[in-house]
């Protein structure tokens, strides 16, 4: 026999859904649902709480005094540069309370080298592989990357291989880097954005660790 399940004067039943034992059913009207027995009692209304999404992507803010993973001190001793959480920062040796952040991008940063004491080179993985690149001042009147306002990451490398392991000779000229696995170069380097006469030092299945330069830088 057919039965009236519901019987409002207000708005009709938009959707509905029956359960598996056919006791209950579940509706929609105007915007609620609710939930009633079949055979008769009031429908109860189902609150349902959804979580808003943000509107734009939020920002947490962290003051962090450890959790350094590298760090590297310029030539002349003033300044430090800093790796902590995959971003490279710089403060100075004798005040703490103030750092700049270098890199600032979601990607990876690591292995900061001191090119000399306004600029620095690291190695990145934002194009997909670790390549290296270098950070300087992009202010006519101040050269400082501490200090300057505006600055520059140009990209030095660009190979389907990671570079990895930067060290930069003692006068500053030449920098040795590991390409790949096993591969150990060296390379001239300046201010100009690029390497050039690389020559190749170690080509083998170990991956080389632990380089040093000469005090003479030969």
């Amino acid at each position: 026999n057919d039965s009236q399940i519901t019987n409002y004067s207000d708005d009709g039943i938009r959707y509905f859904s029956i359960d598996k034992s056919g006791s209950k059913i579940a509706f929609e009207k105007q915007t609620h649902i609710y939930l009633k027995n079949v055979k008769g009692g009031k429908a109860e209304k189902v609150d349902i709480q959804i979580s808003p999404d943000y509107h734009f992507d939020p920002f947490e803010y962290k003051t962090f005094s450890d959790k350094i993973s590298e760090y590297k001190v310029s030539p002349n001793g003033k300044y430090a540069a800093l790796v902590i959480r995959g971003e490279i920062y710089i403060s100075t040796t004798n005040d703490k309370s103030k750092t700049v952040s270098i890199s600032d991008s979601p990607w990876r940063d690591r292995n900061p080298e001191w090119l000399n004491d306004s600029i620095l080179i690291f190695t990145s993985d934002r194009a997909g592989q670790y390549d290296i690149y270098m950070s300087k001042s992009n202010d006519a009147n101040e050269s400082d990357l501490f200090k300057t306002l505006k600055r520059e990451i140009i990209r030095i490398t660009d190979t389907p291989e990671d570079e990895m392991g930067l060290s930069v000779s003692p006068d500053g000229k030449r920098v040795s880097y590991q390409r790949g696995f096993g591969k150990l170069f060296t390379a001239e380097i300046s201010d100009k954005n690029k390497l050039t006469n690389e020559i190749e030092l170690l080509n083998g299945w170990a991956s080389p660790s632990g380089i040093s330069w000469s005090p003479d830088s030969k």
